[in-house]
């Protein structure tokens, strides 16, 4: 708790170590030591939207349904989040020996014109390699 304390801001919401609080309540903590605290009260509004994304990314567990309500695509992926795409409908039959891949994109406008182009309505979420060659040809 010393490394890594629970942060509150000017209103006292913890902006950041919502789990570690929860330990110590499931713990049956009646009181939280003042040094497991830290006061994050001079942060902007955007500073403070920020570094509540930052401090999750590889800590919390991530409701898309409410992250997209407070955040836009582009600040998540400018702040270093993985966006997931849409996952194959569970109706849509995925062949045994389908492979998955992973694409890093060298900076957002790479990544915004990568999603454009799997999201356009001609492309499905699946495809075959020589679908996903042909609309990728040069740029693979």
């Amino acid at each position: 708790m010393i490394l890594r304390p629970i942060i509150v801001d000017n209103d006292n919401i913890i902006i950041a170590g919502n789990m570690r609080f929860r330990a110590l309540r499931a713990l049956e903590f009646k009181s939280v030591p003042d040094e497991w605290v830290t006061r994050a009260d001079n942060l902007t509004e955007e500073e403070r939207r920020r570094f509540i994304v930052i401090d999750n990314l590889s800590y919390g567990r991530t409701d898309w349904d409410i992250l997209t309500s407070f955040y836009q695509e582009d600040e998540l992926i400018e702040w270093g989040m993985d966006i997931p795409i849409d996952p194959i409908p569970e109706d849509e039959e995925v062949p045994p020996e389908s492979h998955g891949f992973r694409i890093q994109c060298e900076d957002l406008e790479q990544l915004i014109e990568l999603r454009e182009l799997l999201e356009a309505p001609e492309n499905s979420k699946s495809m075959n390699y020589d679908k996903f060659k042909l609309m990728f040809k040069n740029r693979i």
